[in-house]
């Protein structure tokens, strides 16, 4: 990981005085300034800047790639360090918010339950609250998710699906548009090579009437800058979010997210340790991404006690304003949640197929919760 904040980001990320001139494609001007200190790599951690030229289509290749690592709390491959949080995600929201309340100038208005230490940045001045706050949550109720998840992807469970389309060779390309799947989970006793020779199927709901070319989340002003890939300017998007063992999908409302990962210099393949996935999640869609979780992970089912007060404490957790230019109004009360998340990506096939959806496993909870999040089996039907 820090193969990519100390070198892509560093070729874009410029200290001077007290701003910054923002790397984000399509928000112009510079920075406030930050209040706190700044991480060990020199300043607020932001994905590379947009090459110099307009966006210009060209006769590049088509690249997929799919998720086979996420990191919620630990750090990368070969640390392996749990609690590593502060290494995940962006400076989201141009403030480096320190841990205590005179550090945190500019930003919104706090929930009077948590203490100013529960929504510091992390390092280089890294949004993520969802991994300082809401993973530890999650970890008491099973400290093994993380690895649970993990194993599942090596054996075949769902996970994100990249396209990225008209690839050029260079270090840099100002047009690298790109689409985000779900791919189905592999069917039992099959499990998935990351060589790029895996042919799995996409989920329904991340494509259109159908239509494998016609994907729900796009990114069509993604860039390359260093080899790293970019998806543009922070957007708004729905996916999904595997978790535990059999890969249940947690629904995500994203909000001014943005994903980067840095290739290899052949273009094949994503280097390990350097994705990133950043934004926010409004904290009205907590409970619906939260619930797949608790359904599965937990004897928590929805009117008990502990699911009640597990979700009025992550209700709580809220540091940023999902609708606000920068996510930062200090006049209104903090409605999102930030979030960082590291993906490791491997080359695969195209798909040549969408899945059918099935219905999701619901743990103890009986039928109640059933399509709170669905699941689909690779092989269903042909499309173009």
């Amino acid at each position: 990981m820090r193969a990519l904040l100390g070198g892509a980001v560093a070729v874009v990320a410029t200290l001077a005085a007290c701003s910054l001139t923002t790397s984000f494609d399509g928000i112009s001007g510079t920075r406030p300034a930050d209040t706190g200190t700044p991480g060990t790599d020199g300043g607020p951690a932001v994905p590379p800047a947009r090459p110099a030229g307009a966006p210009t289509p060209g006769a590049g290749r088509t690249l997929w790639l799919g998720v086979k690592h996420f990191h919620f709390a630990h750090s990368n491959d070969s640390l392996k360090k749990p609690g590593a949080w502060e290494d995940w995600g962006w400076d989201i929201d141009g403030l480096c918010t320190g841990a205590t309340a005179s550090t945190q100038a500019g930003s919104c208005q706090k929930s009077s339950a948590v203490s100013p230490d529960q929504i510091r940045d992390g390092q280089a001045c890294r949004d993520n609250n969802f991994g300082s706050q809401i993973v530890p949550q999650l970890n008491i109720y099973n400290n093994q998710f993380e690895n649970d998840t993990n194993n599942g992807l090596l054996d075949g469970a769902a996970s994100w699906l990249f396209v990225l389309e008209d690839l050029g060779d260079g270090a840099d390309d100002t047009y690298v548009p790109a689409k985000l799947y779900l791919m189905a989970p592999m069917p039992p006793k099959q499990k998935p090579a990351w060589d790029g020779t895996d042919v799995r199927s996409v989920l329904p709901r991340s494509v259109s009437g159908g239509d494998l070319k016609l994907a729900t989340v796009s990114f069509p002003k993604g860039y390359l800058r260093n080899h790293v890939w970019v998806s543009g300017e922070p957007v708004s998007f729905e996916t999904a979010l595997p978790i535990g063992a059999s890969g249940e999908l947690m629904p995500m409302a994203v909000r001014s997210g943005i994903i980067a990962f840095q290739l290899n210099p052949a273009h094949t393949n994503a280097v390990d340790g350097t994705g990133q996935v950043a934004g926010a999640v409004p904290l009205a869609a907590v409970e619906a991404f939260l619930k797949p979780f608790l359904l599965t992970q937990t004897t928590f089912c929805p009117g008990t006690a502990q699911y009640q007060n597990l979700m009025k404490t992550v209700g709580t957790y809220g540091d940023v304003v999902v609708d606000a230019p920068r996510l930062q109004d200090p006049a209104r009360a903090c409605d999102g949640v930030s979030f960082g998340i590291g993906i490791n990506l491997a080359p695969v096939a195209a798909p040549s197929a969408v899945a059918t959806e099935v219905t999701p496993s619901i743990g103890a909870c009986g039928g109640g919760d059933a399509g709170v999040s669905d699941t689909g089996v690779d092989g269903a039907s042909d499309s173009g």
